[in-house]
């Protein structure tokens, strides 16, 4: 107790001993109190000296008792205080804490009782941007109604749309050809009812859902006669059962139940009946992407598997993705996938990596992250040029492009010779081609140095696939900063050029080497001619 004892308290024994020792100090404070008249009367003599000090004495004696009265009653709140003190610290358990709060918050000026106390702010995370296939339309339009007319694919070999016809009960997918004077239109007989859908060199790939274990089992005929029999329940599902093992029996339906792979060739040497081929996915397996080009298909699914295919029906190889798959797209031999790394940025700003492969031998061409995405933006589109190289376009409107450079060669190591670098380059800002806040651009490809895209207006973030929007060409063209010389173009022909001869010659092949070496030398004439 002695330990915790407040410093009050031990001043007021101080002053209690002082009270009781110090007569003559009392006599000399006390005379400070005396009036003047009484000061000067002390002085001189006159007057009862005696009766006046025992009358001051008697005074005093008061005064003392009253002030170790209100002494001793503080002394023993103090002590009460002292000794809860003492007994919460022995039994910490038994401490209120919300006096003591209310205590502390005494004292400030600014505490309202009735105010309540501040809800706890919870931070909503962007979630991470979902799959999806590049210069496509939507299942369920804005409504929330499902799309009888959409658009599957658009890209430099032609246009793929489904629609559903009401007299064949069953969707149609057409096929158009950019060349379309060499090859006709072509339409097929969607009885699977496709949801992705892609174009290359070889055919048309195509991707279902995962399938459903419902009335769909049972044939359509079967089906009809069934509900006109008004048969209950139990007997229909004792049909159903029956017909799922006739059709094992007879080897027609295996055990899985995952998305169906479709190809359509369009050109083959052998019989007609082997020139498309399909496949089941294993059970719960869904397709979320699909492509293809020379000699290969390319699927990812969302077990974060990419399956390569060969145009023959195949099965080449199973990779692992680095995360879960946003996109696929290929022209050529090149294959490339975008894929989550990591979560989004707390500004919306998605974190996405980008490998390329050979499609036909499976090798990791490059791979890296895609930094070519805006502050608070996501991937729109995803496509490879005439000159096979990737290109991306951002919810901003920024197109890039990913650029193979060559690196410098190491004196501590040969290998680094044929070592190669990419890295994202800005080609194209469409904010500036924009008339409106509101216009939009729908890419669908690049060729020959420009974006082919659709122009929206109102505010639509896709064209209609009822009619067959009308598309406009952009020129590429780098943000540059403008110089007091007035050679921004020159300048950009330059740059594209040695961009492209990098391109060329350490990705593609040799070959191509002589058209770039004639590009350059055009693209040196024409500087010539502006000075």
């Amino acid at each position: 107790e002695s330990e915790v004892m407040s410093p009050l308290k031990k001043g007021r024994l101080v002053k209690k001993s002082t009270n009781e020792n110090d007569d003559d100090d009392d006599d000399d404070i006390f005379d400070d109190d005396l009036g003047e008249k009484e000061k000067e009367e002390k002085q001189s003599g006159t007057g009862n000296r005696f009766v006046a000090d025992e009358a001051e004495e008697a005074d005093d004696e008061d005064e003392n008792a009253k002030t170790q009265e209100t002494f001793s009653t503080q002394e023993n709140e103090q002590d009460k205080k002292d000794d809860e003190l003492i007994a919460s610290m022995e039994n910490p358990d038994s401490m209120q804490l919300e006096d003591v709060q209310y205590d502390i918050t005494q004292d400030d000026d600014h505490y309202d009782e009735n105010a309540e106390s501040p809800p706890y702010r919870s931070i909503n995370l962007p979630e991470p941007q979902p799959a999806f296939a590049p210069s496509s339309t939507p299942l369920v339009s804005e409504q929330g109604e499902e799309n009888t007319r959409r658009i599957l694919c658009w890209n430099h070999i032609g246009t793929a749309t489904t629609r559903y016809d009401s007299l064949l009960q069953m969707n149609i997918v057409g096929i158009s050809f950019v060349d379309s004077a060499i090859r006709p239109p072509v339409e097929i007989k969607d009885n699977m009812h496709f949801i992705l859908g892609s174009l290359g060199e070889d055919g048309g790939i195509f991707a279902t859902d995962v399938a459903e274990d419902d009335d769909d089992d049972i044939d359509e005929d079967v089906k009809n006669a069934v509900d006109s029999l008004g048969m209950s329940d139990r007997t229909k599902d004792a049909l159903k059962k029956s017909q799922r093992r006739r059709r094992k029996k007879d080897g027609d339906e295996d055990d899985a139940k995952g998305s169906t792979i479709f190809f359509y060739r369009f050109k083959t040497f052998g019989p007609l009946k082997d020139k498309d081929w399909q496949m089941a996915l294993p059970a719960g397996e869904r397709a979320l992407g699909c492509a293809c080009g020379s000699g290969w298909v390319g699927v990812v699914t969302s077990r974060r598997f990419l399956r390569i295919i060969s145009s023959g029906g195949n099965q080449e190889r199973i990779l692992w993705l680095e995360g879960n798959p946003v996109t696929i797209v290929g022209r050529g031999r090149l294959l490339a996938v975008i894929y989550h790394r990591s979560n989004p940025s707390l500004d919306g700003t998605q974190k996405l990596g980008y490998t390329v492969y050979d499609g036909v031998s499976g090798t990791t061409v490059a791979s890296g992250p895609l930094s070519a995405l805006a502050p608070g933006s996501q991937l729109l589109w995803a496509g490879f040029s005439d000159d096979n190289a990737l290109n991306v376009m951002d919810s901003d409107g920024m197109l890039s492009m990913l650029i193979c450079q060559q690196q410098q060669q190491s004196p501590h190591n040969e290998r680094d010779v044929n070592d190669r670098s990419f890295e994202w380059s800005p080609v194209l800002d469409t904010v500036g081609l924009r008339k409106s806040s509101e216009d939009r651009f729908w890419p669908v490809t690049v060729t020959d140095g420009k974006l082919v895209c659709v122009p929206l207006k109102g505010g639509n973030e896709h064209p209609n696939a009822a009619y067959r929007p009308v598309t406009s060409t952009h020129g590429l063209r780098m943000p540059l900063a403008r110089s007091a010389a007035g050679k921004t173009y020159v300048v950009f022909c330059s740059l594209l050029q040695c961009l492209l001869i990098f391109q060329f010659t350490h990705l593609i092949c040799p070959i191509n080497i002589v058209f770039c070496l004639f590009s350059s030398i055009v693209t040196v004439i024409s500087w010539r001619i502006f000075q």
